[in-house]
């Protein structure tokens, strides 16, 4: 076998490797963070829906743009 054909063999094995390794700390990451993920998510829809219970469309606006 050729060298050039090694080496592009080791490279997709790392690639390969990079991949599955991203994906298996991603989900490491996930299960320990997704309780306070999903309340912090619940908490700004609670957030959103009290706020717009007490304004109008420009006041919407305006809070979108002070908070950008």
């Amino acid at each position: 076998m050729p060298g050039w054909a090694k080496v592009l063999i080791i490279i997709a094995v790392l690639a390969v490797l990079l991949v599955v390794g991203m994906i298996v700390a991603g989900a490491f990451w996930w299960s320990r963070n997704k309780d306070s993920l999903i309340a912090q998510g619940k908490a700004v829809i609670t957030e959103g829906q009290d706020a717009g219970r007490k304004t109008d469309n420009q006041g919407c606006v305006d809070e979108s743009l002070t908070r950008y």
